[in-house]
């Protein structure tokens, strides 16, 4: 859904910088923000793959579990508190 919607958005650019007259200006900045993109996707990679690896290590020494209950039990303690804030005030 979301790639119809940017293909959308760039022939509707195309369109108004034909109609416009300045549909040289819209294709260079068409392509100068696909440039940035990639760039962006490819920074991105390194990061996405070091976490991938973090996950898959946690997975093995079983810790997601462990993680999974303590953010549970924190978060269980955090309502428990704030209702008991809300009720005071």
């Amino acid at each position: 859904m979301m790639n119809y919607i940017w293909v959308a958005f760039v022939v509707i650019a195309v369109i108004a910088g034909g109609v416009t007259g300045n549909i040289e200006a819209v294709l260079n900045n068409v392509f100068d923000f696909a440039q940035t993109a990639v760039d962006i996707a490819l920074g991105l990679i390194g990061v996405m793959a070091f976490f991938c690896g973090l996950m898959k290590v946690m997975e093995s020494r079983r810790l997601c579990v462990f993680c999974s209950l303590m953010y549970r039990q924190t978060t269980l303690q955090t309502l428990q508190w704030l209702c008991t804030l809300q009720l005071t005030s």
